[in-house]
């Protein structure tokens, strides 16, 4: 695939191209890892986030997000396995 150049907008984004996301795989909803090796920065497709690049804090509200988007029931279950993970760990 020969090079494609895109303009960064006022905002810092860019689009991916379609052909790139094809033949890469990435999809919408997809999560993309940015990271920079030297002066380059890499987009790298990951099925799940690694946590263990964030702080405490950064966590914290990954959760308290996640959590704001299931119902109080489904909130219920999900800190109840959360809370058996944790016995089962100790």
């Amino acid at each position: 695939m020969d090079s494609i150049y895109k303009i960064i907008d006022d905002r810092g984004r860019i689009t991916i191209p379609q052909e790139i996301r094809t033949a890469t795989d990435i999809n919408k909803g997809d999560v993309i890892k940015i990271s920079i090796k030297g002066k380059q920065i890499v987009l790298t497709k990951v099925g799940i986030v690694d946590y263990k690049d964030f702080t405490s804090q950064e966590l914290l509200t990954n959760i308290h997000n996640a959590l704001n988007y299931l119902d109080k029931d489904e909130r219920i279950e999900v800190i109840k396995n959360v809370l058996k993970a944790l016995e089962r760990n100790d």
